[in-house]
């Protein structure tokens, strides 16, 4: 799995760079910002199948920036607005409906790193995760993931605007909450899509059917300016 997760790290790269403009959090991308930054836009399918790409319609777009306080995400998820909720409470059931997710291993050791999801309704929810997430499994409502700790709380800012075509999210992540050392210029990252609809999952740096969205032995890299 280590030599899988450096070859995909090669192939998949997203270069992050420092924005001086001030980034407001309203779900709309308007800042000049967006437009100059480096993007992710071609994801594989997951789940139910790893051998393709997802179709045009339902492609997400992901760019990333940061300035002394945040690492912010601007995401555009394509596709209808027939969207699954089955919850506004935070930290529950996120995977039993749409939704979106990064996961961050700041030190790209692949034995810890965190995870940020998002519905379309604006529901937050983060874990913490380890190297140890095991196989795929069918969760029932209310279980927690394999490798996972739902319990872990920090407080980031998002915001989400739907549309008939599309849903679009404004993510800041305060640095403070992440762990990860001043030396490392390379740090493990993924983004996934839940299209609960279709019962399909997408990753940005593909993944195989029996291994889970957030396993860190399949991250690709998100590679700063500077350590």
């Amino acid at each position: 799995q280590e030599s899988k997760n450096n070859i995909l790290q090669e192939e998949y790269r997203l270069y992050i760079k420092k924005t001086e403009e001030k980034i407001t959090i309203d779900g709309e991308l308007t800042e000049e910002t967006w437009e100059k930054t480096d993007v992710i836009n071609d994801f594989w399918m997951s789940y139910p199948v790893d051998d393709r790409k997802v179709e045009k319609e339902l492609q997400t777009e992901v760019r990333m920036v940061y300035d002394d306080h945040f690492l912010y995400i601007g995401v555009i998820c394509h596709g209808d607005d027939n969207y699954i909720i089955q919850t506004l409470k935070r930290d529950t059931d996120f995977n039993l409906g749409d939704g979106f997710g990064v996961v961050i291993d700041p030190v790209n050791k692949r034995t810890n790193g965190f995870t940020f999801g998002i519905s379309p309704a604006g529901v937050q929810t983060e874990l913490l995760i380890t190297g140890q997430t095991g196989r795929r499994e069918t969760l029932q409502p209310g279980r927690t993931p394999q490798g996972t700790n739902i319990a872990w709380d920090n407080k980031w800012f998002s915001d989400v605007k739907n549309y008939p075509d599309k849903w679009i999210i404004e993510i800041a992540i305060p640095v403070e909450t992440l762990r990860f050392k001043n030396d490392i210029n390379t740090w493990g990252i993924n983004f996934f899509r839940l299209d609960a609809k279709a019962n399909s999952i997408h990753t940005s740096s593909p993944i195989p059917i029996e291994f889970m969205e957030y396993d860190l032995g399949y991250t690709g890299a998100l590679v700063w300016e500077t350590p």
